[in-house]
């Protein structure tokens, strides 16, 4: 009688044996069809993340048109329909990537709420320097936009209650829109081909498009998304098409003075991104006394937490990665330019702070790659790095703010900028006290304290500021490139 049970188990050990044999092949074919689709999720995410940063830049083209709204403070003969149309387009495809739509839809969502806020400031600035009719039609449009947005989100949640139904019937509303958006340029390559000329298609938006195209059809097509991938196609067509112009009439092309100094301040806009300093850099054509080192310090923050967001280290991280991938990509602009303007040792320092941030990055990223294997360590590891150089930039205004209570004036530290660190580190804290994330918990909370230290300084020393001229038209100056951004 005992030895019954050890028989049972021996039965037992030998069926399992037998399983193993008979699903050997198809239990590593499953492991391997595991691995590969972590691999395409992988490329999927890094391939959405450059497809935002493009967006974005196309989204930032019509700087220039307000930036000459501002300047003669006239809307003239610009029209604010493209903006109308652009908006509705991106309050689409917001609601397309909703949770309640589209589920794990967070890149679509990212680059067109960003897209959704732009157009809104081009409205709004529009609305700002039109009068009579232009701005009654401009309000009428846009609460048209609004209204029609909400008509749609109202039917789909009350009468469609599936995934797949709310999907299909948004996903012909933003394949329509998108197409007429991406269609709109056909006007002017008519006009190209008549005129033999290419100068009425700017280079750089072409391949602009091009690569926006290109991105998103790729995004769309790894896990097969038709709405996404019908609209980027066809965008992706067109910017070919746009692009073979410029080839067959590049030689023929007349190139006004006009057009080219007008495509020399948009690159210049482009690459500012409104930031005073290098406007100051690229209009004087010198760097002055500015120091490099507080953008080569960004640049390192910046990619360390894009590193700190990459799914080998933290999954799900794609806010963080989107933010920063951004920052690393601005910063890395501030440093070309001024390279571009600096000589001698200020350039060869440059060159040699930019080379140790990416050795920086480089080693710890094989390190960690080489000796630690699990994500709880990996996010450890580079956790600990952002926390110290998150901190010592939100400790950056510990000087100025020492100056203003020895001062008594608040004139040196911008209240715009005392608002959106408040606002920065608010919402960072409270997104990583959500789902706690102390790497991220401790350096924003820490700002926001800082934020709230800078805020406070005002509110005391604001009535005993002396405000001098020439920061009051500097500041007006600011606050216009910041409204036009």
């Amino acid at each position: 009688m005992f030895h019954i049970p050890n028989a049972i188990g021996l039965l037992f050990a030998i069926a399992q044996l037998l399983l193993h044999a008979i699903y050997n092949k198809s239990t590593k074919r499953q492991s391997n069809d595991g691995k590969r689709e972590v691999a395409l999720s992988e490329i999927r995410t890094v391939v959405g993340i450059i497809g935002n940063a493009i967006s974005l830049v196309l989204f930032l083209s019509p700087v220039p048109t307000f930036y000459r709204i501002c300047k003669n403070k006239s809307v003239e003969h610009f029209s604010v329909i493209p903006y109308i149309a652009t908006l509705l387009n991106c309050m689409l495809w917001v609601l397309y990537g909703m949770p309640f739509v589209k589920p794990n839809s967070t890149l679509i969502v990212t680059i067109n709420g960003a897209g959704t806020v732009i157009e809104l400031l081009y409205i709004f600035i529009y609305l700002l320097y039109s009068d009579g009719s232009r701005r009654i039609k401009a309000l009428l449009l846009l609460f048209a936009d609004i209204a029609f947005i909400a008509v749609v989100s109202a039917i789909v949640l009350s009468i469609f209650k599936s995934h797949e139904q709310r999907i299909f019937i948004i996903g012909i509303l933003c394949i329509v829109f998108c197409i007429m958006m991406y269609a709109s340029p056909l006007s002017i390559m008519k006009r190209v081909i008549r005129t033999k000329s290419a100068e009425y298609i700017p280079l750089y938006l072409s391949i602009a498009y091009f690569f926006n195209g290109l991105c998103w059809t790729t995004y769309s097509l790894i896990h097969l998304d038709v709405n996404l991938t019908i609209p980027n196609a066809i965008g992706l067509l067109f910017a070919i098409a746009q692009l073979l112009l410029h080839a067959i009439y590049n030689k023929s092309t007349k190139r006004q003075s006009i057009e080219g100094k007008s495509e020399v301040a948009l690159v210049e806009i482009y690459l500012l991104f409104f930031r005073p300093t290098f406007y100051r850099i690229c209009k004087i054509k010198s760097v002055e006394h500015f120091s490099v080192v507080p953008y080569v310090a960004t640049l390192l923050n910046c990619m360390l937490w894009v590193l700190y967001g990459m799914p080998f280290v933290k999954p799900n991280s794609t806010l963080i990665v989107t933010i920063n991938g951004a920052g690393t990509v601005i910063e890395l602009l501030y440093i070309f330019i001024y390279l571009l303007y600096s000589d001698g040792s200020r350039r060869i320092k440059a060159l040699l702070l930019l080379f140790a941030d990416i050795a920086f990055i480089a080693i710890v990223a094989a390190i960690i790659l080489s000796i630690f294997k699990s994500h709880e360590r990996r996010t450890l590891i580079i956790g600990i790095l952002c926390i110290v150089f998150c901190i010592m930039m939100y400790a950056s205004p510990l000087s100025i703010m020492k100056r203003v209570i020895r001062t008594k004036s608040a004139e040196y530290m911008p209240l715009y900028l005392s608002i959106a660190y408040f606002f920065n580190g608010l919402c960072w804290t409270t997104y990583s006290l959500i789902h706690l994330d102390v790497n991220l918990t401790i350096p924003n909370a820490i700002g926001l304290l800082f934020a709230i230290a800078q805020l406070l300084l005002h509110a005391i020393y604001n009535k005993s500021t002396k405000r001098q001229s020439i920061e009051g038209k500097s500041e007006v100056a600011l606050a216009e490139l910041i409204l036009i951004w």
